[in-house]
């Protein structure tokens, strides 16, 4: 059962202690792949990020990266293709992916992993990050905005997620929307365990006993991840810590 908190959907404002991860407790692998479709630079600077799916549930990542890197009879291609764990470069951010017929060259276009899992967002959030470093804050939209599409099916209901965890700020309902129950964090120098589903966190002064409560998360296949820093000062950061709900710190 939910806590009461959750009916207050609040606000996180958190700092991922590790920058270009998105929740801090998935890590990617990345890797850098040509596509043989694209174009070579573009007249300006993208306006906007542009988020797809790669069609049908069941095909790999492998089948799609070797489709934009052979080539096919669409000349299609994407800055990235991405699933859980997992970022592949095809093109270049500097040179124009075909993804959007009539935006290519304002946009760069992200293709996931259509079953969109927790660790599927998490690679797409690596990603949007990744683009934003470079030219600031894009806007995201969906595939459909500019074409006649069913793209980028469940992700599109989830764009507002997708940006609000790619700046760092997540409801509690994100999070447990990814599946996670447990998440530790950091508020003024002190380390905090939440059970966001429990609706219950507590302080955990010493480091050892941090060290048995993630033992026992990880022994019961638990899903946790470390969010960071709470954003924030006095009764902003205060506030954070109260959306996990009840305090049961001893």
């Amino acid at each position: 059962m939910r806590g009461t908190f959750w009916r207050r959907r609040c606000s996180l404002s958190v700092l991922s202690a590790c920058p270009p991860l998105p929740m801090g407790g998935v890590r990617v692998r990345v890797e850098n792949v040509g596509a043989r479709d694209y174009t070579r630079g573009r007249p300006g600077r993208p306006s906007h990020i542009v988020i797809h799916h790669w069609g049908v549930d069941g095909q790999k990542h492998d089948n799609i990266v070797s489709w934009f890197r052979n080539g096919n009879s669409r000349k299609t291609s994407a800055h990235y293709v991405v699933s859980a764990g997992r970022v592949t470069r095809m093109v270049a951010l500097r040179d124009t992916a075909h993804h959007c017929a009539g935006f290519n060259s304002k946009s760069i276009g992200i293709e996931c992993r259509p079953e969109m899992s927790g660790g599927d967002i998490e690679a797409v959030v690596w990603a949007i990050r990744e683009v934003r470093a470079k030219y600031g804050d894009l806007p995201l939209i969906g595939h459909r905005d500019r074409r006649s599409t069913a793209c980028p099916g469940r992700y599109y209901l989830k764009l507002g997620q997708l940006d609000r965890m790619a700046r760092g700020n997540v409801t509690v309902e994100d999070i447990v929307d990814m599946g996670y129950q447990i998440v530790y964090f950091t508020n003024a120098g002190r380390v905090y365990e939440a059970d966001v589903v429990g609706g219950t966190y507590r302080h955990i002064i010493d480091p050892a006993n941090l060290d048995d409560r993630q033992w026992i998360v990880s022994a019961a296949k638990i899903k946790s991840a470390w969010l960071g820093d709470l954003r924030g000062n006095g009764d902003s950061e205060r506030r954070n810590i109260e959306c996990m709900g009840r305090d049961v710190s001893v």
